[in-house]
């Protein structure tokens, strides 16, 4: 993934995928600290500077988009968290904004892509990137099954049979958790012990 901002608000923006590419990344997905993401265009490139939009997303989100199932503005205004404004002038440093009214207006701003938009991809053009959001999905929702889940309490008996001609003094061994011990006395084999764990046992 290559570098594309960094900003406090958002820590660094990496891109993911590139969807629209004119020479530079026009729509894209970018993806910042602990897992989110941003779906991005680049509305405004000219001799004055450039300008970008960009919408906290999920996986579900871009796929749908991807899929024609929704529209590419339905796709910026569905938000799952904060929407920005990064403006690069020529002379100056980049900015970010927070929520600009005026380009996050849904009725009047003439940046968000144009209404009734769709990806309209050739058969097949966006297999590979569905293809990789669906298997990351399912990737994700394994690994929230699994920490979401309740430990598995296990427990296994231990059956101990030490064999020795030594009478044994249980009063100087701790033993926890053994459910049975059994000690019988074997004067021809003085050093062989014979321990069996349940199931693996061999």
């Amino acid at each position: 993934m290559s570098k594309f901002f960094s900003f406090t608000e958002t820590g660094d923006l990496n891109i993911e995928k590139v969807f629209l590419d004119m020479g530079e990344p026009i729509l894209f997905v970018c993806k910042g600290p602990k897992g989110k993401r941003y779906l991005v265009v680049c509305c405004q490139s000219n001799v004055q500077g450039k300008k970008w939009l960009l919408a906290e997303t999920n996986i579900e989100t871009i796929v749908r988009m991807l899929e024609d199932k929704i529209t590419i503005r339905e796709a910026f205004l569905i938000v799952h968290g904060e929407k920005y404004t990064i403006i690069q002038n020529v002379a100056t440093e980049p900015q970010i904004i927070l929520h600009d009214p005026s380009d996050w207006d849904e009725e009047n701003s003439i940046y968000l892509p144009d209404a009734g938009q769709y990806m309209e991809a050739e058969p097949g053009e966006f297999d590979e990137e569905i293809n990789w959001y669906g298997n990351l999905l399912r990737m994700m929702w394994y690994a929230q099954t699994i920490y979401k889940s309740p430990p598995e309490k296990r427990s296994f008996e231990i059956n101990m049979v030490i064999q020795s001609d030594h009478s044994l003094n249980n009063n100087n061994y701790n033993i926890m958790n053994v459910k049975s011990i059994k000690c019988t006395p074997h004067k021809d084999n003085i050093n062989i012990i014979d321990d069996r764990l349940g199931p693996y046992a061999a």
